[in-house]
């Protein structure tokens, strides 16, 4: 069965690894292949996206988050504009 967005943001916010472990799944292929058909690059898009997952989990207990799925692609699109920012200079 698979857990609510609300749940598991829930979950997330009171440190349960496993509810980060249930966002990863559910939601890693899909920022992956965002991210890799912006940066054409599979090794850089699996990082941000590593990235993407390890801050929700540092800022779990600040960050405001109403809908995780549309959270985490935002996420993915900050941290794509930013690489593609560093890329250009």
């Amino acid at each position: 069965m698979k857990t609510s967005d609300q749940v598991l943001v829930k979950r997330l916010k009171t440190g349960e690894d496993v509810a980060l472990s249930n966002i990863f799944d559910q939601y890693w292929e899909m920022l992956f292949k965002m991210a890799d058909n912006v940066l054409l690059d599979k090794s850089a898009s699996k990082d941000l996206v590593q990235e993407v997952f390890v801050n929700l989990w540092e800022r779990r207990k600040i960050a405001e988050i109403n809908n995780l799925r549309a959270y985490l692609i935002q996420a993915v699109k900050y941290k794509v504009a930013s690489q593609l920012r560093k890329k250009k200079f």
